[in-house]
């Protein structure tokens, strides 16, 4: 079976060639993800080839022109559209070259299943219209609705939303993260299968000890920096905690890091470090005491994705502190320790109670989720369900 993926995914090395700054590199939880979901793809014995219009803008990458040669790794071939930085001319191009290629590409491979990720609108709109032309099959992976970001449902109505609403009704499968993005979008009950995450195998064998950990009981925060992902309020609430020996440390980037940086300023017990590559993120998580993810659950949109870094998180072998987002799953209840209230003073209560746990504890506790995900959510099993469920109904 050959699969034709229209995602703006490459391989690291075109990756690192194309973002050369690492303080400003961009989407690589986005790459993580689909270098995960293609290992698992070629798993299970697919044929699988990328399309690659590269995301890019002007603080990314200085580039106006991105033209990169075409390539083939671990079983995966990429071919490169040249790609335009140059807004509303870049999309224009993205829309057109997506029509081309897929329509070529699946007349000329009868039988391809086209997958792609409608939140590119420009480029799905162009993906649709050609697959559809070729009368070819047409699959969306869906990790974050369209239409929402934050707030609710209500609030995001604007064109690009409503025609990404009309992209997505034209699927003939769908791939999602969670069971309330197929209770709003999936309406005509086509195929589909329900994904949260997908672990790196490759991890098992990767371990930290805990004399490997920080002397100090670090809690650690990586991923976006953003307003609503409920930084300031595990700031508060980990100054009120005043547990002795810990530090809280936050790598990442995101619109909210000078706000961060300004609250950080002269405290010694709260540090914010930047942005790091994921491998070296996946070190320091491995080193400290407690990942968490303080998201707040009082958004709509929470319900209608699974947060990637408590995948990430988990397999690290270093317990997740997390909030009660909608989106995660029963199973996973008794593999994290979640805050009972979101108040600072609920959430400080819960940092006490944690690090009451000897630090021995709380390795074991990371350890035996680690072996939980690796064996339940590992990629090649993952994606098997994907292949059985909706590749081979279509």
């Amino acid at each position: 079976m050959k699969l034709l993926l229209m995602i703006p995914y490459c391989s690291q090395k075109t990756y690192s060639a194309v973002f050369i700054n690492a303080s400003i590199q961009t989407n690589q939880q986005f790459h993580k993800y689909f270098r995960l979901f293609t290992a698992g793809l070629i798993a299970n014995g697919l044929d699988v080839v990328v399309g690659c219009q590269f995301d890019v803008n002007t603080t990314s990458t200085k580039q106006r022109v991105i033209s990169m040669p075409d390539e083939s790794i671990n079983g995966v071939r990429f071919h490169y559209f040249k790609t335009y930085n140059i807004s509303i001319i870049g999309r224009i191009c993205k829309f057109f070259q997506s029509l081309v290629y897929t329509f070529s590409f699946c007349m000329q491979n009868r039988g391809t299943i086209v997958i792609c990720d409608p939140n590119k609108v420009a480029s799905a709109f162009g993906v649709m219209m050609g697959t559809k032309l070729a009368r070819g099959n047409l699959v969306y992976i869906l990790s974050d609705l369209p239409s929402i970001n934050t707030g609710s449902l209500e609030e995001k109505q604007s064109l690009r939303q409503k025609l990404a609403d009309l992209i997505i009704s034209k699927a003939d499968g769908y791939y999602f993260f969670t069971k309330f993005m197929n209770d709003l979008l999936n309406k005509q009950n086509k195929p589909y299968v329900i994904i949260e995450c997908l672990v790196d195998e490759k991890l098992e064998n990767i371990r930290c000890n805990l004399a490997d950990k920080y002397p100090t009981r670090v809690m650690m925060y990586t991923g976006g920096i953003v307003a609503h992902y409920g930084l300031e309020q595990l700031l508060e609430a980990f100054e009120l905690a005043g547990v002795p020996n810990t530090e809280l440390w936050i790598y990442g980037g995101g619109p909210y890091a000078k706000s961060l940086t300004e609250l950080c300023a002269g405290k010694d017990t709260v540090k914010y470090l930047g942005i790091l590559s994921n491998e070296e993120i996946v070190k320091e998580q491995m080193k400290a005491t407690i990942l968490v993810n303080p998201r707040l659950t009082n958004y709509e949109y929470t319900k209608y994705s699974f947060p990637s870094k408590n995948m990430e998180y988990m397999v690290s072998g270093t317990p997740t502190l997390t909030t009660r987002l909608e989106g995660i799953p029963e199973e996973y209840n008794a593999h994290v320790f979640f805050f009972d209230s979101e108040s600072v003073e609920g959430m400080a209560k819960t940092i006490r109670d944690i690090y009451s746990h000897s630090d021995a504890e709380l390795y074991l506790f990371g350890q035996e989720t680690k072996e939980w995900i690796l064996r339940n959510k590992g990629y090649t099993a993952q994606l098997r369900k994907f292949y059985e469920r909706v590749l081979t109904t279509l």
